[in-house]
């Protein structure tokens, strides 16, 4: 059986009604309303509150509960889990989006704005591995700029997907792509079985959206993409 990662992508409203924000801030728990007033920001606020929002909505309509009462539980690393569901999911969220994964299997997604501009080449230099520098040094100027985004989604969402943060090195595992497929060694993390992970990238509207799926060896997944164009279907 094929498997199937579905992507809820929501737009960061400019300016939500008083009522609909009053009424996300109560699917909060207690940890995550103090995580809330922390922000000093307004666009950082309204980012984490939509993320929170969209999570609980999107898993609580999946369960069959609502989204106030959905209960997450953390691996050894702080990766947050859905006990006793059958499924796992993954958040990312960039300038105006919010992403959430989930499948039936362990999954990763990252999400970039790929206009924002960085020094690529330093970053690839201190983050890279050197398969992959040499992969971006042989791009032509004119797409180094998306190879690198690309690159760099996939080690964060494969990071994600695995649950383990930053306590995995990014520099000790690389990617390659041979005509249309991605292929992740780990020469040194053997336990991470990284022949069993499958990855899908593509650019929505001048974002790079990279998922990271747990897979049987040889197995492909296929996304469903699910846009919500009103704030009214996060309730």
């Amino acid at each position: 059986m094929e498997t199937v990662v579905e992507l809820y992508l929501v737009k960061v409203p400019s300016n939500p009604p008083d009522i609909l924000l009053r009424r996300w801030c109560g699917f909060l728990n207690a940890e995550e309303s103090i995580r809330l007033k922390r922000f000093h920001h307004e666009n950082d606020r309204l980012r984490y509150l939509l993320a929170r929002t969209l999570c609980r909505s999107m898993l609580g309509r999946r369960i069959g509960i609502a989204p106030g009462l959905v209960n997450f539980d953390f691996n050894h690393w702080g990766k947050p889990l859905l006990p006793g569901t059958g499924l796992e999911f993954n958040l990312a969220h960039s300038g105006e989006y919010v992403v959430l994964a989930v499948a039936k299997t362990a999954v990763g997604i990252d999400l970039e704005n790929v206009t924002r501009v960085v020094n690529y080449e330093a970053l690839a230099k201190r983050y890279f591995a050197a398969e992959e520098q040499l992969w971006l040094l042989n791009t032509p100027t004119d797409a180094k700029s998306d190879i690198f985004y690309k690159i760099w989604t996939l080690k964060e969402a494969w990071l994600k997907g695995v649950g383990k943060g930053l306590r995995i090195k990014l520099s000790s595992f690389f990617f390659q792509q041979f005509k249309k497929k991605i292929q992740l060694s780990a020469p040194t993390m053997q336990q991470e079985t990284p022949d069993h992970w499958g990855f899908y990238s593509f650019v929505h509207e001048n974002y790079r959206i990279t998922i990271a799926a747990l897979v049987s060896q040889e197995e492909q997944f296929s996304i469903v993409l699910r846009e919500l164009n009103s704030l009214e279907d996060l309730i």
